[in-house]
C-alpha cells in the first residue's frame, strides 16, 4: 500500500518537474536560439513533396510523435523492469536531452532551408564529417529499431516465463516474429496456432487440434510416400566409407 502511494506521489512530482522544465528551461533555450518571424522553408520553398505547408495541429502531432512515439512503449517496459528510478532518466532526459535536441535540430534546419542533420554537420565541419554523420545516423537508426523490437519481445517472453512456465510463449524470437509479421498469409504454423488462444488464456482445444492436424498432415503424407527413399538415403550416408 505504501509502495503504491509513493509511486503515485513520485509520478505527480516528476510530472510537475516536466511541466516546469518546459516553461523555465524551454524559455532559456528559446531565448538563446532567438526565434523570429522569418518565413519557414515549408512556405518559401513549397513544392508539395519535400516542403509542404501543414496546419499547426498536425505539426504538433508530428513533433509529439518524434519525441514520444516510442517513449510510451519503452517507458512502460523500463518501469516494469527497473521500477520508479525510471522516472529520473525519463524526466531529466526529456528536459535536458530529448526536448533540447529536437528543438535545436529543427531550429537549425529551419534556418538552413530544411537541411537534415548530416548536411548541417557538413556545412559547419566539412565533407568528411558529413559522411561520418550519415553513417552514424544510419547505424543509429538501425540500432534504435532493433532495441525497440528486441526489448518488448524480451520482456513479454520473461513475463510469460514467470511461475516456472514453459512453451513457445517464453521464446523471445516468437514475439519478435509477431512484431515483424502482421499479414496472416506470411505467418508460420506456430504463429497461426497462437490465434486460437483467447485474450485471457482460454483455448478452444477443438479448433486448436483441428488446426494442428491440418498443419502436420501434408508433411506426414510426404514422409509416408517417400519413407523408403528417406531411410535409404540416411543409411547410405551413415555407412559410406
Amino acid at each position: 500500500m505504501i509502495g503504491r502511494c509513493m509511486m503515485k506521489i513520485s509520478f505527480f512530482v516528476w510530472l510537475a518537474i516536466l511541466i516546469g522544465g518546459y516553461f523555465i528551461y524551454g524559455s532559456i533555450v528559446s531565448k538563446i536560439s532567438g526565434p523570429d518571424d522569418r518565413v519557414p522553408p515549408a512556405v518559401s520553398m513549397e513544392d508539395g513533396v519535400d516542403y509542404v505547408v501543414m496546419p499547426t495541429w498536425r505539426i504538433f502531432l508530428i513533433q509529439l510523435l518524434n519525441i514520444a512515439g516510442l517513449g510510451p512503449i519503452w517507458g512502460a517496459i523500463g518501469g516494469a523492469m527497473w521500477g520508479p528510478s525510471v522516472f529520473l532518466w525519463i524526466t531529466f532526459g526529456t528536459i535536458f536531452a530529448g526536448g533540447v535536441h529536437d528543438f535545436a535540430s529543427g531550429f537549425m534546419s529551419m534556418r538552413h532551408q530544411g537541411l537534415s542533420v548530416p548536411e548541417l554537420t557538413g556545412m559547419y565541419m566539412g565533407n568528411k564529417m558529413k559522411q561520418v554523420m550519415r553513417v552514424f545516423s544510419t547505424v543509429l537508426l538501425f540500432m534504435v529499431g532493433v532495441v525497440f523490437a528486441v526489448g518488448p519481445a524480451g520482456l513479454l517472453s520473461y513475463l510469460c516465463g514467470q511461475g516456472s512456465s514453459s512453451g513457445i510463449f517464453t521464446n523471445k524470437y516468437f514475439w519478435l516474429t509477431i512484431v515483424f509479421i502482421s499479414k496472416n498469409a506470411a505467418k508460420t504454423v506456430a504463429m497461426g496456432l497462437k490465434d486460437y488462444v483467447g485474450a485471457f488464456g482460454n483455448v478452444d482445444w477443438g479448433l486448436t487440434f483441428a488446426a494442428i492436424g491440418v498443419s502436420i498432415l501434408p508433411p506426414m503424407i510426404v514422409y509416408f510416400l517417400l519413407n523408403r527413399h528417406v531411410t535409404a538415403g540416411m543409411t547410405v550416408g551413415a555407412t559410406k566409407g
